[in-house]
């Protein structure tokens, strides 16, 4: 009967352990999500801002090119 009580024991220590770990591996990944959503919001941000950086350049091109299309070619 002792036995079964230490068995009992163990496994409720067991149990307890194994609990905890999970505890910790679940703030671990929450953790680590946390941070790839940081990291992906600051990488979208930098794109937006070289978008904007280069849209300038892209419509003074679109504009010229529509000038040029308005233009009778006479060949």
């Amino acid at each position: 009967m002792k036995d079964a009580e230490t068995d009992k024991d163990v496994a409720a220590k067991l149990k307890a352990e194994y609990e905890a770990k999970l505890r910790d591996v679940d703030k671990e990944a929450e953790t680590i999500l946390a941070e790839a959503r940081q990291k992906a919001i600051r990488q979208e941000a930098k794109l937006s801002k070289a978008q904007r950086r280069s849209f300038p350049v892209s419509q003074k091109e679109a504009q010229q090119e529509a000038e040029l299309e308005k233009k009778p070619c006479y060949g």
